[in-house]
């Protein structure tokens, strides 16, 4: 297995790995608001235990750091799965830079352009890529990747996005093409004949679908692909319901709901304090307007959205406020909503239910992991030899598991 696909993680890893998140499925795979009943009797007693006695530095730790050493049983039971997440090989090369091209970059994105550069140039090297390839960049629609790519690799790139600015194009030599992939078998004309030249298939956070869309036609256009790098994103985005792909997947994977696949994209780690004291804080204006509603045999909203960070600094009164409009069954029982918050025994829920969200956060990243073990094993039984890497720094750039194939 390991020669076609190097995930740096052995067999025996990889089963105790799924195995675990199969003996705690009804847990993450619970959605908190739809399944509420299901979501509270689910988590194993002992770890509800453990977490209900943490002070609040405690529970920071466990939450920003997954440091579960407060939570001996929590800790000993997931073992399996923090194992193979430190194990995934880290990627530390990155491609410096001009300053004068990095007005108007995040950090953050610097980041992920300069670990990916570095990332395409190690790989066409090492494995030979003909000098005549193309790149192809998918949702690439800023033109940000693409233009680096052109600039430092000196390969034609063929930039596709269902959205691109005409200023993105201005003056460009990259060539955008504006298109929306909903399967691999309606393409443009100038879509298909590029995939059928020799090419470089990049897929820098490819949103949704479209990562599955560009694993599957570097597939179908093998040997003219001589080179897939995918990172993937927005796992909720995907059109339809969780597919697995790889018959390793079919023996090992579950599909997966809606509610683990949000569970798999958000960013669930707290940076710092501030950033904690904030998510427990709209976590709980969320959750008491589902319960004021539950007690009162009111129709269950779905979602309240999300409003502005200061906002919820100001206080459950001023929330309360804004919801005038889009929620006026509750803007008109204000008053009771904010007794109701005041209440001792709704704080003591509200606060269990945080602990809750703590406690099944801990499975998001390993339901990326198998969301992207499944696409690689797909890729390496198609005829790909398939390696697995942690291309960005974690606390920049969270979704960061990186697919590098080139034909077998």
């Amino acid at each position: 297995m390991n020669k076609i696909f190097e995930s740096g993680l052995s067999e025996q890893e990889l089963e105790q790995f799924f195995l675990t998140l199969h003996r705690y499925q009804d847990f993450w795979q619970a959605s908190p608001l739809r399944n509420f009943t299901r979501f509270l009797s689910s988590c194993p007693q002992s770890w509800q235990e453990e977490i209900s006695v943490l002070d609040w530095q405690q529970l920071l730790d466990c939450d920003a750091k997954a440091e579960l050493s407060c939570c001996p049983q929590l800790a000993a039971d997931l073992e399996p799965i923090r194992k193979c997440l430190n194990k995934v090989p880290i990627w530390s090369e990155s491609f410096p830079l001009e300053s004068s091209s990095l007005q108007g970059l995040k950090a953050k994105k610097v980041h992920e352009i300069s670990r990916f550069l570095a990332c395409v140039g190690s790989c066409v090297q090492q494995h030979g890529v003909d000098q005549d390839a193309s790149m192809i960049d998918w949702g690439g629609g800023k033109g940000h990747l693409s233009e680096r790519l052109q600039s430092v690799c000196q390969r034609p790139v063929l930039c596709v996005d269902r959205e691109i600015s005409a200023k993105v194009r201005a003056g460009s030599t990259v060539q955008y093409l504006q298109e929306e992939i909903r399967s691999a078998e309606k393409l443009s004309p100038t879509l298909q004949s590029a995939l059928k030249q020799t090419h470089i298939s990049l897929g820098l956070h490819a949103c949704g679908s479209l990562s599955i869309h560009q694993l599957e036609l570097a597939r179908q256009s093998l040997p003219s692909c001589q080179l897939l790098i995918n990172v993937a994103c927005c796992f909720d985005k995907i059109q339809g319901p969780h597919q697995i792909l790889s018959a390793f997947g079919r023996q090992h994977l579950i599909p997966l709901s809606e509610a683990a696949l949000d569970l798999a994209t958000r960013t669930r780690r707290s940076p710092d304090a501030a950033s904690f004291q904030l998510k427990k804080t709209v976590n709980a204006f969320r959750w008491c307007l589902f319960l004021f509603e539950q007690a009162h045999g009111l129709p269950v909203t779905r979602s309240f959205g999300r409003r502005p960070d200061w906002l919820y600094r100001q206080g459950f009164a001023a929330y309360l406020a804004t919801l005038s409009d889009a929620h006026p069954e509750i803007y008109e029982r204000r008053n009771e909503v904010l007794d109701f918050y005041a209440l001792e025994s709704t704080q003591s829920t509200l606060h269990h239910i945080f602990c809750l969200h703590i406690l099944r956060n801990q499975f998001a990243r390993a339901i990326e992991l198998a969301v992207v073990l499944d696409r690689g094993f797909w890729l390496a039984e198609s005829g790909f030899k398939v390696s697995l890497w942690q291309l960005f720094d974690g606390t920049l750039s969270p979704r960061n598991l990186a697919l590098q194939a080139v034909p077998g």
